[in-house]
């Protein structure tokens, strides 16, 4: 976006009494600008110091720094596809694009790679840097940037890292329900998708005889089991 510098202790009627004639205190892009001023003509004024009627100055823009995109929680099976760009913390769709993995269903790892949409105007918080100051190169005028930043190397535009996503965790506690049994209560119910209950008649210790069963043949009475597959 367009960043206009501030002129420090300049009050607005000054321009009534001084014209730019070269370059502009608007710009967009990195880089070092000029800009020349100069008393109109036949405005009853003159600078506060002696020499030549126009004066010129400079003024850096710098490059827009963004932190690098991070997960902010582990990622787990659901069924259904999951986009990891609803997991990044720093991720902005506006200054930043992707390719490769940004979408998953199963379980298993994928790379994922971000990459700065303006590589001239932007980086990485992290990458190589200097400091840049604004140059005055007269003492009584002196330039604040609208947006103060660090200058930085452009050559680091892009970051790639793998993520995974995870084994569902099924969570849950046996109930004693209505009809007389003992039922595995999901904590999210959802996971109930993926877990199959086979029930068995069990012996005194807690252990399956015989062959599955069915829940509307177990006896009123009676030792059973689950097991979830």
């Amino acid at each position: 976006e367009p960043q206009t510098v501030e002129l420090k202790d300049w009050p607005e009627e000054y321009w009534e009494y001084v014209e730019i004639t070269s370059g502009s205190l608007t710009e967009t892009n990195i880089g070092q600008y000029s800009v020349t001023f100069k008393i109109k003509d036949g405005v009853r004024a003159q600078w506060a110091w002696e020499g030549a009627n126009e004066r010129t100055i400079t003024f850096e823009i710098i490059g827009k720094v963004f932190k690098r995109p991070t997960l902010s929680q582990e990622i787990r099976y659901t069924g259904e596809e999951i986009s990891v760009l609803s997991y990044l913390d720093g991720y902005d769709e506006e200054w930043m694009t992707v390719m490769g993995d940004d979408h998953g269903l199963t379980v298993g790892k994928y790379t994922l790679v971000i990459m700065l949409k303006d590589p001239d105007n932007t980086s990485w918080e992290d990458a190589s840097t200097s400091p840049v100051n604004a140059v005055e190169e007269e003492k009584e005028i002196t330039l604040l940037s609208a947006k103060a930043r660090e200058a930085v190397s452009t050559a680091d535009t892009s970051l790639s890292f793998d993520w995974d996503i995870l084994k569902a965790q099924i969570t849950g506690t046996w109930k004693h329900n209505d009809a007389g049994y003992e039922e595995f209560i999901y904590d999210d119910p959802a996971m109930g998708a993926f877990v199959e209950s086979v029930y068995y008649e069990a012996d005194a210790e807690g252990n399956p005889t015989g062959n599955p069963i069915a829940i509307e043949d177990m006896q009123a009475e009676g030792n059973y089991v689950a097991e979830c597959l």
